[in-house]
């Protein structure tokens, strides 16, 4: 019966391999990074055909339920590699903490000894499958199909079995009965911690594949970003929209003919801050100094823009309402010396009040304020916008030029810009991309 014992070993040993397989497996089927150099040439014989774990995990039995024709696209599956992951898994954590049960909790061993058998059966099927339907070997799922073989063997192996006679008649008749093993406490909070560690197992592969994703996709965006025609081309290929502009919106570098950016922006907002220093201190002169920008609000606070889904700026609001306010009461100047104040980072926005600001920019306090809060401010925030969510704006900063959107991925390239300055001002080589059937504000 002592001998019994040395069945857990071999046991152990099988799961942990069919796990090993598994979590190899699935990173060649997702292709994860960091697959074994000895395993990925297990899995390939060179020219044959036949042998190929690729050419298995791709085949519509390489997930569950198998892909069928006919089955709607949306249809929810998961690769076969991580059921094998989480079936090794809970048999592996099972005999590390429970091992071989005793005669009187021998009904316990049924559970781990069913699911090995179903996975057994499991495995015959997919043996099959290779042999038959594909006709292309996995050596790694092949491998995993023998651990489980094993596996079950020793499970067989480990049932305990009644003592012999002469080993009965040793036993003195005052011996009390043994209690069973496991106990019902310890068996449930094994089969908890199972199911606890195959959902943390199946969260982990779930993070690794939207950091692989993550990662492909930021791979592909610099390569995009580094294609600074491509860039370019994206950008003018877009769709252009018809601004309204108002006789008294707020402009920079005023001139006529020249190129009109649109800033949908939130005085709140690190990237809107990033984006004006950049725009002063690298895009501007990227077009000669021939570029005029003019400002929109769009503040990312329910407290004033219904389309808002969260109060991401608490005080982004009250900001816009005070730099409007500085507009009506000290114009064009005033409000932008008042949003290079804001953008600045002196002092928070929170503390940019009228009184604050009065005093920054040498006007009436009192009338910021009363300006401030009046219903002419109100309407010009709403009027912004309403048009910048007419025209799909969102977030912020949102960046229009000429009436085309400029990509946030893009928006941060100074080669973009400089090439849309050669683009627009240095001999205008194609005159369509630079007319304006948009014009700008003018004086």
């Amino acid at each position: 019966m002592k001998a019994s014992w040395w069945f857990l070993v071999p046991a152990v040993a099988a799961a942990l391999t069919g796990l090993y397989v598994s979590d190899a497996l699935l990173a060649k089927h997702m292709h994860f990074p960091g697959t074994p150099d000895w395993l990925n040439a297990m899995c390939e014989s060179g020219a044959s055909t036949t042998v190929s774990c690729d050419t298995v995990l791709a085949s519509p039995w390489g997930m569950f339920p198998p892909v069928r024709d006919g089955d709607p696209k949306n249809k929810v599956r998961v690769p076969v590699a991580l059921i094998g992951m989480a079936y090794f898994t809970a048999l592996l954590l099972w005999l590390l903490t429970v091992g071989r049960v005793n005669r009187e909790g021998r009904w316990w061993h049924l559970l781990p000894l069913t699911i090995n058998a179903c996975g057994l059966l499991g495995s015959i099927g997919f043996i099959k499958i290779m042999a038959t339907d594909l006709a292309t070997w996995c050596p790694l799922c092949v491998m995993s199909h023998v651990a489980n073989l094993v596996l079950f063997v020793m499970n067989l192996l480990l049932w305990p079995r009644e003592p012999r006679e002469a080993a009965k008649q040793q036993v003195p008749e005052a011996t009390p009965r043994a209690l069973p093993y496991p106990s019902t406490r310890l068996a449930t909070v094994v089969v908890v911690l199972c199911l606890i560690a195959v959902l943390f197992e199946l969260r982990s592969v779930e993070l690794k594949a939207t950091r692989g994703i993550t990662a492909k996709l930021t791979s592909a965006m610099e390569e995009i970003r580094n294609e600074v025609g491509t860039l370019i081309s994206t950008h003018m290929g877009g769709t252009k929209h018809r601004i309204e502009f108002r006789d008294d919106d707020p402009v920079r570098h005023r001139a006529e003919r020249v190129p009109t950016l649109v800033v949908w922006s939130d005085f709140e907002c690190a990237s809107c801050k990033k984006f004006a220093s950049d725009l002063e201190a690298k895009h501007f002169d990227a077009f000669s100094g021939r570029l005029q920008v003019v400002y929109k609000h769009y503040p990312l606070s329910p407290d004033c823009n219904p389309y808002a889904t969260r109060n991401a700026h608490p005080h982004a609001c009250d900001a816009a309402r005070l730099a409007e306010a500085v507009r009506i009461v000290g114009g064009n100047d005033k409000f932008w010396e008042a949003h290079d104040i804001f953008f600045s980072g002196e002092a928070p926005v929170a503390q940019l009040d009228a009184a604050a600001m009065a005093d920054r920019l040498g006007l009436d306090a009192e009338q910021l304020a009363t300006v401030m809060n009046s219903d002419a401010v109100t309407q010009r925030l709403a009027e912004d916008i309403e048009q910048g969510h007419q025209i799909g704006v969102k977030g912020t900063p949102n960046v229009f030029l000429n009436g085309r959107l400029i990509n946030s991925w893009a928006r941060g390239v100074d080669n973009f810009w400089k090439g849309l300055g050669i683009l627009y001002n240095a001999g205008r080589p194609v005159g369509r991309l630079t007319d304006s059937e948009n014009p700008p504000p003018q004086s």
